[in-house]
This record gives C-alpha cells, sequence and structure tokens, in this order.
C-alpha cells in the first residue's frame, strides 16, 4: 500500500544505483557543512547556557526548520533551474561566507558568524533553484540572526535608554498617589525606606529582543509587507516599556511601608504576570494592526504566484538540469581547510579536537602583589609637613558582586578641610570595567555632565598614565570632580606564541582588571596631587608589573 501511494518516496521510484548517481554527489559536496555547523554550534551554544539574554537561541533554529519546511510544503510550483550566472554568483556567496565564518571564528565575533551563514545559505539555495529559491527561504536565513549574541556594546547602551524610560513612566505612575523623586534610573518613592533601581533586568531589553523575535514570525505568517513589518518591531518598544513599568510599579506597592526590600522570588513574582501580559498584548496589535492595514499591506509570496503559473515551464527546464555539488563541495572543503589550519595551529576548536591537537605554548594570568587593603593610611604631599590621611573606610557592600577585591576610602588633606573619597576595585575577568562614571553617575544616578570640563590628564607628564577628569552636577551637593582610570593586567605568555595565536588567545580571554575613581567636591591642585600620589601607591604595592594604564569608556571584553 504504501510504495503504490508513494509514501516511500523517492525509494519506490529509483533503484539503489539510480540513488546513489543522483545524490551521493550532494551528500559529498555538502558534508563539510557538518563540520561548519558542528564549530558555530559549540560556540554559541555555551552562550545561550551561560547568558538568560540569549537563552533564547534554543528556540531559534526549531523554527527555523519549522519555517524552512513549511515554505517547502507550500510551495505550489517547480524550481525552476539556475542559469549560469546564478550559478557562478551562489558559488562565490558560498566561498564568501565560508571564509567569513572562518574569521568570525578567528576574532571570536558571533555576529559575523550570522552574516557568513546567511551568504553560504543563500548561495547554497541560488546554486539549487536560482534568485527565485534564494528569495523563499530569506525567512528562516534571516530570523537566525536572533540565535547569535549581539554585542555588549548595543545592549548596553539600549538597556540604560531603556532604564531611563522604564524608570520615567514608572515616577508618572507612581506619582498619581505619592511623592516620588527621580534621578535618572533611581527612584526615591516616599514611603520606602530604599530607592528603587531600574537595573537592567529590569529594563526589559530581555522582553524587546524576544518581542523583535516573536514580530518576526508572526509578520512572516501573515505575509505583510515590510512597512506593516517596521510597525510590528516599533509596537514592540513600548508594550516593552510598559510591561516593565508594571513590573516596577508592582514591586513599589509590594514592599510599600516595609524596612526592607523584596529579594529571591518574591522580586522576581512580578514578571511571571507581566511577561505573559506583554506577549499577549503583543499578540493583541498584531490582530489590530492586520485589520487596520487589511487590504494594502498584504504581500502574499509574489514568488510564489509567478511559479505557480509556470509550474510546467519549470519543470520541463528542471529536468536536465544538475547541480554542480562538485565544485560547491570543493569550496566547502577548502573553507573546512582553512578552518583546520587555524585551529591546530591554535590549539582550538573542533577540528583541533577531531585531530587531537593542543597548543604548545602556555598563559599565565599575573596576580596583585598584596591585597588593596594593605595601600597605605598616608600618602605625601607636596610637602614633609603636608599629607593625605585615610579617616574612615565605609563599607562597599553594594560592589559585592561587582569585583574580586573592593577598597573605598575617605582621605583628609591634613590641617585643612578638603575631603576626597576614592575606590579601588580589582576583578580576576575585568568585569570591574562594568563601572564607568558616565554611566553609574550621569546615566543611573542622572548627575548632569558639564562636558565642557571633561579633561584628559597625564599623570607626570607620562601618555602612558592617561586619567579623565568628569565634572557631574551633583543634587544638593553642586558640582563633583570626578577623576577615572584603570590598570589591564597584561598576560605573560610562556613560550613563543605566533602572531594568530596571540590574537586568538587575547580576544577570547579577559586579564585581571583594577578600576580606580577619586571623587571631590572642590577643584584644587592638591587633589590632582593625590591622584598621582595613590598612582604611585597602588604601583608600589599592589601592581605586578606588567600592566597597561589607560582611561577609555569601553569595557575589556570590548577592546578585541
Amino acid at each position: 500500500m504504501l510504495l503504490r501511494a508513494g509514501r516511500l518516496w523517492p525509494f519506490s521510484q529509483w533503484s539503489m544505483t539510480g540513488m546513489l548517481a543522483r545524490y551521493l554527489p550532494a551528500v559529498v559536496g555538502l558534508a563539510p557543512l557538518a563540520l561548519l555547523v558542528g564549530q558555530t554550534l559549540a560556540d554559541v551554544v555555551p552562550l545561550w547556557m551561560q547568558d538568560s539574554d540569549t537563552a533564547h537561541g534554543f528556540f531559534v533554529l526549531p523554527i527555523c526548520a519549522w519555517a524552512a519546511y513549511r515554505i517547502a510544503r507550500r510551495q505550489p510550483g517547480g524550481v525552476l533551474a539556475p542559469t549560469v550566472p546564478e550559478q557562478w554568483t551562489g558559488a562565490l556567496s558560498v566561498l564568501a561566507g565560508g571564509c567569513v565564518h572562518v574569521w568570525a571564528w578567528l576574532v571570536r565575533w558571533p555576529l559575523a558568524d550570522f552574516a557568513a551563514w546567511v551568504l553560504m545559505g543563500r548561495g547554497l539555495l541560488m546554486v539549487w533553484g536560482g534568485t527565485a529559491l534564494a528569495r523563499r527561504y530569506r525567512f528562516p536565513l534571516f530570523f537566525s540572526f536572533f540565535a547569535f549574541p549581539l554585542p555588549a556594546s548595543w545592549t548596553q547602551e539600549l538597556a540604560l535608554w531603556l532604564q531611563r524610560a522604564v524608570a520615567g513612566t514608572s515616577a508618572g505612575l507612581l506619582g498619581l498617589w505619592t511623592l516620588v523623586r527621580q534621578r535618572g534610573a533611581i527612584l526615591e518613592v516616599h514611603g520606602l525606606a530604599q530607592p528603587v533601581v531600574v537595573g537592567e533586568e529590569c529594563s526589559g531589553i530581555r522582553q524587546l529582543i524576544a518581542l523583535w523575535a516573536l514580530g518576526a514570525l508572526l509578520g512572516h505568517l501573515s505575509g505583510r509587507k515590510w512597512y506593516a513589518q517596521v510597525l510590528l518591531w516599533l509596537g514592540a518598544v513600548p508594550i516593552a516599556v510598559l510591561a516593565n513599568t508594571a513590573r516596577i510599579v508592582l514591586l513599589v506597592l509590594a514592599q510599600y511601608g516595609k524596612k526592607e526590600g523584596l529579594t529571591g522570588w518574591a522580586h522576581d513574582l512580578p514578571a511571571m504576570v507581566t511577561v505573559p501580559a506583554a506577549v499577549l498584548f503583543y499578540v493583541l496589535y498584531w490582530h489590530i494592526l492586520g485589520h487596520l492595514l487589511d487590504g494594502w499591506a498584504t504581500d502574499r509570496c509574489t514568488i510564489e504566484r509567478e511559479s505557480a503559473g509556470n509550474s510546467a515551464a519549470s519543470e520541463g527546464m528542471r529536468a536536465g538540469y544538475a547541480p554542480p555539488w562538485g565544485s560547491v563541495g570543493t569550496l566547502l572543503w577548502m573553507c573546512v581547510g582553512w578552518q583546520t589550519i587555524f585551529q591546530v595551529h591554535t590549539g582550538e576548536g573542533i577540528c583541533s579536537w577531531l585531530v587531537g591537537s593542543r597548543a604548545s605554548w602556555q598563559v599565565v594570568y599575573p596576580e596583585l602583589r598584596h591585597k588593596l587593603a594593605e595601600l597605605p593610611e598616608t600618602l605625601p604631599g607636596p610637602s614633609a609637613e603636608t599629607y593625605w590621611v585615610r579617616e574612615a573606610q565605609p563599607p562597599a557592600t553594594w560592589l559585592a558582586g561587582f569585583a574580586d577585591e573592593i577598597q573605598a576610602c575617605v582621605y583628609r588633606y591634613r590641617g585643612t578641610q578638603l575631603v576626597l573619597s576614592a575606590y579601588v576595585t580589582y576583578s580576576r575577568k575585568g568585569d570591574d570595567r562594568l563601572h564607568h562614571p558616565e554611566i553609574c553617575l550621569g546615566q543611573v544616578h542622572g548627575w548632569p555632565e558639564d562636558l565642557t570640563q571633561r579633561r584628559l590628564i597625564y599623570l607626570r607628564g607620562d601618555k602612558a598614565r592617561p586619567v579623565r577628569r568628569y565634572v557631574f552636577e551633583a543634587p544638593g551637593a553642586g558640582p563633583m570632580v570626578v577623576y577615572y582610570w584603570h590598570y589591564t593586567l597584561e598576560p605573560i605568555f610562556a613560550g613563543t606564541p605566533t602572531l594568530v595565536q596571540r590574537l586568538r588567545y587575547r580576544l577570547g580571554h579577559w586579564p585581571g582588571s583594577v578600576t580606580v575613581q577619586v571623587a571631590c567636591e572642590q577643584e584644587r591642585p592638591e587633589v590632582l596631587q593625590f591622584v598621582e600620589a595613590w598612582d604611585e601607591a597602588l604601583r608600589r604595592v599592589c601592581l605586578p608589573e606588567q600592566v597597561q594604564m589607560g582611561c577609555e569608556r569601553t569595557h575589556i571584553r570590548l577592546l578585541r
């Protein structure tokens, strides 16, 4: 019955010899894709498991596979044989995608790997069925974008904007029934013992990315034109902001009148309500948008209509066509060869693991010579009679999860009323760089900065010791002068790694880092003298010999 019904096609139509002749070139030609895909999965799957912001990647690939299967089943007409220029274009696209894939692996840039797979996928489709077939499957190709982690510089700026937006709308709603003071992303609510900080987790960036992915899927299923898709994506922004605004309001109501804030499951409970509500409202917005745009925004696949009208002709043109899997396979095997050479050379990657290659050199990460707590209590001044004295050491528990070591101090200039605060943090993974005055003071606390007073200072005239000076307007305290700089603990390579080996290693491993900030309400020459003395004390007591001093805002993970 199954044979008569054709359910076992193509086994019921061709012999084993015919099947081998028909499919063996394609299998051999496309076999290198297993190594290329395996390397990409080996790079992105650990990121999905470690970072909750990218955990949705586990759902993206099944959706892409389902969308491709759905397109294949709904295909109304046959596949046209590609022209010779389309075959050449597809082959060059495959080659370009393979080169970009190897380069993306070498520099550890997952988003570039997305471009590589779009090029390779589009090239293979063009070789098989020309430009029309490549257009038909463009949604599964481009939807895979959501499986790759976005650069931290993108998500950081977007999260900061969302934090301020959520804080502003929350302050407006809470201000209808109580007194609220907003400072950046911080809300001071009357009746709460502690201010409410709208952190990155409450900014809505995770929900926004998830809604964008959902919007892309809904737009594909509804067959809307590009401007309807843009409206669908734009609608995700206010929905994500309002959902997290509701979360902040519920948190404030839950802890109103209590001495301590909510922690643990109680803190996450409002999100269990607001996140599903955001999804429901987004689907409702999709339905409303569909009714409003019905009749002039529908864009049912034009390619399918054209191919449906030319089904008989396309089958005739396809009858004698055999895709050049040999040429395509040669290009793919060439890309795998390049990947194998680089991976065996660096001792990393799936090909290196298969051949049992290991790196012949090692890297030693230096540690601090002494604890930050052993910094001197007094620092010299311009003369023997003038010096800085540490008066108090306030607790720094607010940075407990931010770095491995923290030292927060208050120094007073002997015989005067000049007081300044200084803190220094150390992280073995560079997480101390997550702090920066422009972010923490300017954008989160909402302190306006006087950009005309920003300066780049070189300590003792040495350009290898840059320090950035900022001036912020602190509420109720007047101008606040802030000096900021950091040290990168350079790794020590044991052996003689090549330039490629050194590049690959440095781009994937984050060295230790020390961040320093000095703040004072007065701008006096003695403050700059303290900064120079503080730098000398750090180098003399704590820092190893090989350090690189800087003051740029870029996070150490982005200095790649």
